[in-house]
């Protein structure tokens, strides 16, 4: 259910300073976009920059649709007899064959990922394919790109622990916080996602498995707390609240203490909610048809997977949520508080398997000439695409992506002069400071051509100390730091280096 997003929206630790986010708070709805300076509306619906511009950027209330990133795609992966399937000009790709998990982690340690700039915390995380939501870049570099995309599955915020003998992640809530959220980095038109846990318990305390789209088509499971022998099935449309599409399933044992797999199956044409192989629920997208605005409401976009944990008895929320997630929460004397220190939930394996769509042919066929696309020696398919969404649209469906393959671009529509930067320049080639070399700042306030569109990167530009404790930072590595991300855009730069440079001047002469 969509409550958990809005709660998500104070994600933040005490202390730590995110540059990223706007301040003061700007909130962004069909009604209010984004200003230029804070141009991205996140997921939760605050205006920002740098990693808000990324996963679950809505680009319908941004400051123009271009100032989100493209999304990675998680694209179908088909075994034949003989091997992996060749995609070439003369071999149809959407050929008999068996699908095959794109995405299939039980967090074990994947031993190519190494990162020495970590604490040893976050190279834990990081080894399992785990990275902080405002660490995670896309980088201007192809190879880069896709190293980044190859080493990382889901981004994390909150209270994260990895588990080693069973492997696992845990995913915690410690007293009043708003606990903890993973999201898988790349999004699938259509498919299984299948994820076995165990829910958190506690009355107040909630448990979410969320397919999400950037537009805010959801397809979801919930679990309270205080039902743990209950899931709740639900589904929205462009973030449209209707309460009454709730359905409840029954599950078999206790969901707390024991695994459970869940599942999403969904295509084209139907929903299936599965618990522990068994259809529990289907929806069929001819009963969503809307006569009156003659659109189906039925979920289809490209969603990314996400789970949490979240606080939906928060003294804070409103009185309907607090009463559907049965009742204020006892941050005092619950069991989990008192034993462990948190409410958490507890997942053991991920796995998702795209399936095919009716853009996938061309995708695969006609990769834009002026990318570089990098192929998988085993599939021969583009080792990464991406989409966008048509700004044309008026209401979103699959035919509103505009699909790519090659670097994932992140751009914003300037109105004036801009940099003409190529995909593969690196990024230290765009000025952040005045502390850049002299050619990088005159390339910066020179004006090269008016442009529409300009490419955008992600700059890590300073860690930044954070107050107070590990055990209550969430966006913090166990170094006590955090790496911050702004986007970088040329007028804003210009103006911060002429802006700092006056002021050295006025300095020294008052100084004198």
């Amino acid at each position: 259910m969509i409550h958990y997003i809005l709660v998500l929206t104070t994600f933040i630790s005490v202390g730590a300073f995110e540059m990223y986010k706007s301040d003061p708070y700007v909130a962004c709805s069909a009604e209010n976009k984004c200003p230029e300076e804070w141009p991205c509306c996140s997921q939760f619906g605050q205006c920002g920059k740098g990693p808000l511009c990324l996963g679950g950027c809505d680009p319908r209330f941004s400051f123009s649709f271009e100032s989100c990133a493209s999304v990675p795609a998680l694209l179908p992966v088909k075994e034949m007899i003989t091997g992996m399937v060749d995609v070439s000009p003369d071999v149809d790709y959407i050929e008999e064959g068996i699908l095959m998990p794109a995405l299939n982690t039980y967090f074990e340690v994947k031993r190519d990922v190494i990162d020495s700039q970590s604490g040893n915390a976050e190279k834990k995380y990081r080894s399992r394919g785990l990275v902080h939501y405002s660490d995670f870049e896309i980088d201007s570099d192809p190879i880069k790109a896709q190293k980044e995309l190859d080493d990382f599955d889901f981004t994390y915020s909150g209270y994260l622990s990895v588990l080693d003998e069973p492997s696992g992640v845990l995913l915690g809530m410690p007293k009043h916080t708003t606990g903890s959220l993973i999201s898988s980095v790349k999004s699938f038109l259509y498919g299984k996602a299948s994820v076995t846990m165990k829910t958190a318990r506690g009355a107040g305390v909630v448990s979410a498995l969320v397919l999400m789209s950037a537009v805010k088509d959801e397809i979801d499971f919930e679990f309270l707390g205080s039902e743990l022998e209950m899931a709740q099935t639900n589904y929205y449309h462009e973030g449209e609240l209707i309460h009454t599409r709730m359905q409840k399933a029954t599950i078999d044992s206790n969901s707390f203490y024991n695994y459970h797999e869940y599942e999403i199956d969904w295509d084209q044409e139907r929903i299936h909610w599965l618990i522990d192989g068994k259809v529990v629920r289907t929806l069929y997208k001819k009963d969503t048809f809307d006569p009156e605005l003659n659109i189906y409401k039925y979920p289809q976009t490209p969603m990314r997977l996400e789970i949490a944990v979240w606080p939906g008895g928060s003294e804070s929320n409103n009185p309907g949520t607090i009463m559907w997630a049965g009742g204020l929460i006892d941050w005092e004397n619950s069991p989990d508080i008192l034993e462990k220190g948190q409410f958490c939930l507890s997942i053991s394996h991920i796995q998702i398997t795209p399936y095919d769509n009716e853009y996938l042919n061309s995708l695969m066929m006609n990769p834009r000439k002026e990318f570089y696309v990098a192929l998988d020696k085993q599939s021969r398919t583009p080792s990464y695409s991406s989409f966008t969404y048509d700004p044309e649209c008026d209401t979103f469906d699959e035919s509103c992506l505009q699909w790519q393959n090659g670097p994932i671009l992140f751009n914003l529509e300037l109105d004036s002069e801009a940099l003409d930067i190529k995909p593969g320049l690196d990024k230290t080639d765009i000025p952040v400071s005045c502390c850049e070399s002299t050619t990088s700042l005159t390339s910066a306030v020179k004006p090269v051509r008016k442009i529409h569109n300009k490419q955008i990167f992600i700059q890590d530009i300073r860690k930044e100390a954070i107050i107070g404790n590990d055990s209550s930072r969430a966006f913090a590595s166990s170094s006590g730091y955090s790496d911050h991300y702004i986007v970088v855009e040329n007028k804003a730069a210009r103006f911060s280096c002429f802006q700092i440079l006056s002021k050295i001047v006025h300095w020294v002469f008052n100084f004198v």
